[in-house]
């Protein structure tokens, strides 16, 4: 059976794809008011599903029917799925803009205070927020390259960096290190 993608799989990888792809070293048009309002929109549309997850939550302790039990943990790992994509998209936007950085970091503290995710929801913000304190290693650690093209590179078939490479913690003393070594 082919699985049919629904609404909630379509946002979850839009969401995606604009943490990953709203770059612009990716994309000469992303300026920083394009990106600027990629945050805002992400940023609006989290706290919604932060509002909704508190009452999915909520509704979860009362519940008793087993079938509505099992859509409302359906929800539940949606919604802690759908967060850490957001968390993730909008940490790396901030990291690619930081007058966002702010904004982001705020976000992530209410996210992190909101205690009503799955615990892996409250771990990740908690790295993203503590990146964000650091830009440089944030947009090294968070922002991705994508090559468009390949880059043209030389592999030297004759070259001893891979033997210089090696772990030196398996070399014994009284071994030779390789057979070309002079007694």
């Amino acid at each position: 059976p082919i699985s049919v993608p629904t609404r909630e799989d379509l946002v979850l990888h839009l969401c995606w794809i604009i943490g990953e792809y709203a770059s612009p070293t990716l994309i000469p048009a992303c300026t920083p008011d394009v990106i600027n309002a990629f945050e805002e929109a992400l940023e609006l549309f989290a706290y919604e599903r932060m509002s909704l997850s508190q009452d999915v939550v909520s509704t979860k302790k009362k519940l008793s029917n087993d079938k509505n039990r099992i859509s409302h943990e359906k929800a539940y790992s949606y919604s802690t799925r759908l967060m850490l994509v957001l968390i993730s998209a909008l940490s790396k936007l901030a990291s690619r803009y930081q007058p966002l950085a702010y904004r982001v970091s705020l976000f992530l503290v209410k996210v992190f205070r909101y205690n009503c995710f799955h615990p892996s929801v409250m771990e990740r913000a908690n790295e993203c927020l503590t990146i964000l304190k650091f830009p440089s290693i944030a947009a090294c650690v968070l922002d991705s390259e994508h090559p468009i093209e390949p880059k043209p590179h030389h592999i030297d078939q004759n070259s001893s960096l891979p033997f210089l490479l090696h772990s030196t913690g398996d070399y014994i003393p009284e071994k030779e290190i390789h057979p070309f070594m002079y007694k």
